[in-house]
């Protein structure tokens, strides 16, 4: 363990910097943006596949594409 030194300011050395709390809420804010990109990701696949969905129903309700009303 380092111990003071006059004259010398800092951390002493083979402590990181920030430690302690402000480094676990920096982690914590990391953890929290991949979390947010992941959901986004993931949410964009729903509404993709909502709207291939929709469509579809559509068609089938107005009988254009492969649904057409006069068989």
């Amino acid at each position: 363990m380092a111990k003071f030194q006059k004259g010398i300011s800092g951390n002493p050395a083979g402590r990181p910097k920030g430690s302690g709390w402000r480094q676990q809420i920096r982690k914590r804010r990391e953890w929290e943006k991949v979390k947010f990109a992941r959901l986004q990701i993931g949410l964009e696949e729903i509404d993709k596949w909502h709207r291939e969905r929709l469509e579809l129903i559509e068609d089938y309700m107005l009988g254009r594409g492969e649904f057409p009303y006069d068989s």
